[in-house]
């Protein structure tokens, strides 16, 4: 049979993951540069400053924690089809 909600959990799962991987390595790339004593780097095209490296900490945690709880979801959702066919399973 056909969960709607498994695939949607799981859907869910795979784009807060992939945004989870987004966010880490451009917080990497962006903490690793080498800033001045202001705080900023310039590569001949853009200014970045330091505290930008915070936000896309904060948004790898926030999509990290978002795809924990799909991840989470996905797979209650998964045990609770498997439980419901094999309890029906056995009714018939």
């Amino acid at each position: 049979m056909f969960d709607l909600m498994r695939m949607f959990s799981f859907i869910l799962f795979v784009l807060s993951s992939f945004g989870f991987l987004a966010s880490a390595w451009l917080w990497w790339q962006r903490k690793n540069l080498p800033y001045n004593e202001e705080g900023r780097y310039f590569d001949g095209l853009v200014v970045y400053e330091e505290q930008g490296a915070f936000v896309y900490l904060v948004l790898t945690l926030i999509f990290f924690l978002a795809s924990l709880f799909c991840g989470v979801w996905a797979l209650s959702r998964r045990s609770a089809s498997k439980k419901n066919a094999s309890s029906a399973w056995e009714h018939n």
